[in-house]
């Protein structure tokens, strides 16, 4: 048998796809077997096993160097049992093999969180609430990392654009009242209790809220109609009754403050 050039190309290939494909059989299964012993450890992150789904992990990347799931696999790992440096770089390569995954991002953002690099781990959920339709929550966690870093008016940014997917929130109202406040933006944070006690009719916490913002500012006054309103609809509120006779007190109204006692 006289075999040509083009036929020693055509069996290299093939013995090159041959190898490829068992590399990638080998990756599959040391992927799989690790998985096994990580469900056995993960209850209570119990190091044996959890040292064999490392092992396993590691050699289906020998086998596949490629394979984003086991570096996302070592990364977890690496990042409960603390080593936060080797469970970025593994949690970085998954994200740079897919970054189409949602759970790769939300590692990265975990780990640069708890190395304190925050302004990285805002970058990152930055980028995957850009890419990726149906992350809008982890707005909120945004703002967080904003928080952390001082940078007020972002995560108030933040803070709208959850607004504006989610509508009027509760918590991120306070949370924008908070700001304001650290900010020294007293009629801002007015503006959001008012916001949140309109949205909320007749919520008690939200309108006392507002009212104590109100006291404690010496704007006692602007407090009046926002507590005779929620008297009307809850009329044996005895908190609201009891702030109401105080500032008719306070400004000098001794009838009207007797009547709310």
């Amino acid at each position: 048998i006289v075999l040509t050039n083009a036929d020693s190309q055509a069996q290299r290939k093939k013995n090159k796809s041959s190898r490829e494909e068992r590399k990638k059989r080998e990756a599959t299964f040391y992927f799989t077997e690790g998985v096994k012993y990580y469900i056995l450890a993960e209850p209570d992150f119990d190091a044996e096993d959890m040292d064999r789904a490392l092992m396993l992990f590691t050699k289906s990347l020998e086998s596949d160097s490629e394979n984003d799931a086991a570096y996302f696999k070592i990364a977890t790992i690496l990042a409960g049992r603390g080593n936060l440096d080797d469970a970025l770089i593994n949690a970085q390569k998954a994200l740079e093999l897919d970054d189409q995954n949602q759970y790769y991002y939300t590692l990265n953002a975990d780990i640069l969180t708890r190395k304190s690099n925050f302004a990285e781990a805002a970058q990152v959920y930055e980028r995957m609430i850009a890419q990726l339709e149906g992350t809008d929550e982890y707005l909120f966690d945004l703002a967080t990392l904003y928080l952390y870093q001082g940078d007020y008016n972002q995560a108030l940014d933040t803070y709208d654009r959850a607004e504006q997917v989610f509508g009027i929130q509760p918590e991120l109202i306070r949370q924008k009242q908070k700001i304001y406040l650290k900010q020294n933006d007293l009629d801002k944070a007015i503006d959001e209790g008012v916001k949140l006690a309109n949205a909320f009719p007749g919520e008690v916490p939200f309108v006392m809220a507002l009212a104590e913002i109100f006291v404690s500012n010496k704007r006692e006054k602007d407090a009046i109609p926002y507590l005779e309103e929620l008297l009307q609809i809850s009329p044996n509120n005895p908190e609201a009754r009891l702030m109401l006779s105080k500032i008719y007190q306070n400004t000098g109204d001794a009838k009207k403050a007797t009547q709310n006692m």
